[in-house]
């Protein structure tokens, strides 16, 4: 299933013939894990590639993902971006972790700490699709944190550290547009770091 979405791909220019660059690997990720049909690969990943970024959180957050996210002038290039820094992106993750610890020991559920980074902070990359009018993505960092609430009891609390949604329209609404989701798709850190490290060599 995989050679026939690439080889789609390739067909319609999505996917060069020589090596494999962090274009293509961001294509193939798009045309595989959105879930078109093999004969609308090529299709469904043009048009999530061309979904349009609008940041939701605050100013401040952009200092949690890659600079090339931010600039990204579609999610194509932000995908790109997240491919080619994804070791970056591990060791901020890492730092941001260690001075919440260092700040607070018990701050962090469990006290997993560095052992677990994935159960302490996440990117998720989302890609929602209802159909060709109906697509829509969003790339998140997330933290789960024990916060002490108004009963002094240490509670589980998921706080969201970035949020950058894509769109058909600059203004769009992704909630609008992903309401009827026939595909929801995450991808992870982990994913990222392993195209990396298939494109680049060993981190």
């Amino acid at each position: 299933v995989i050679d026939a979405h690439v080889t789609r791909l390739r067909s319609a220019g999505l996917v060069g013939s020589r090596e494999t660059t962090a274009r293509d690997a961001a294509n193939i990720l798009i045309g595989i894990n959105a879930g078109a049909a093999v004969d609308r690969a090529a299709e469904t990943t043009a048009r999530f590639r061309a979904l349009m970024p609008r940041v939701v959180s605050s100013a401040e957050s952009e200092r949690f993902v890659p600079d090339g996210v931010n600039d990204a002038r579609d999610l194509g290039e932000a995908i790109e971006a997240l491919i080619v820094d994804a070791p970056a992106l591990e060791r901020s993750f890492r730092e941001f972790v260690a001075a919440q610890m260092a700040e607070d020991p018990a701050a962090i559920l469990g006290s997993v700490g560095i052992r677990d980074l994935n159960r302490c902070i996440a990117l998720q990359v989302q890609l929602h699709s209802g159909g060709p009018h109906r697509t829509a993505g969003a790339i998140r960092v997330d933290t789960l944190m024990a916060r002490v609430d108004a009963f002094r009891r240490r509670r589980a609390v998921r706080e969201k550290l970035f949020e950058m949604a894509f769109v058909p329209l600059p203004h769009g609404d992704m909630d609008e547009l992903s309401t009827d989701r026939e595909v929801s798709v995450v991808l992870g850190l982990k994913t990222f770091l392993a195209v990396h490290e298939a494109l680049f060599g060993a981190r």
